[in-house]
């Protein structure tokens, strides 16, 4: 969840910067430096060109992130027992960014994404755990929920 809110947020300010350079104001000025044969207007150029890759491999991992949201949400909301059961749906979908995303399929990009799936799986087993349980309150109940949550695990 994590990742897709931080591509929402950098699609939305790359949309905003890319939507100004599209104002009449800047246009004019672009064309005075054209017309000046200024030294700036590459160095303009080059950012602009950065600013405009940027927000569409912003908006494209975005939308192929977005296939991921619900079962992740669902991920946060599962006791570990019910995790198994929703991880096919989870890597299926990872199978399909990595197949489908033009910017997103990288070696460090899905390694990256499979470790904060993982990581979110490990914080909703040390959810689980209640350390009262473990210092006597209910020794029973913490083994069976730590055997629940190496289960999951597995």
């Amino acid at each position: 969840m994590d990742e897709i809110e931080h591509w929402r947020s950098r699609t939305m300010n790359l949309k905003a910067l890319t939507t100004r350079l599209t104002e009449k104001t800047l246009k004019k000025i672009i064309e005075v430096l054209h017309r000046a044969n200024s030294s700036y207007l590459a160095g303009f150029k080059e950012l602009e060109e950065k600013i405009r890759f940027g927000y569409e491999e912003a908006n494209d991992n975005l939308q192929c992130l977005s296939i991921l949201q619900a079962p992740c949400k669902a991920i946060e909301n599962a006791q570990p027992k019910e995790i198994p059961k929703l991880l096919p749906e989870v890597l299926n979908n990872v199978r399909m960014i990595w197949e489908c995303s033009r910017y997103y399929n990288t070696d460090d990009k899905m390694k990256s994404l499979l470790t904060k799936i993982s990581n979110q799986i490990i914080h909703r087993c040390r959810a689980k755990i209640n350390k009262q349980d473990m210092y006597g309150a209910n020794v029973e109940k913490c083994i069976a929920d730590l055997d629940e949550c190496i289960e999951c695990c597995n």
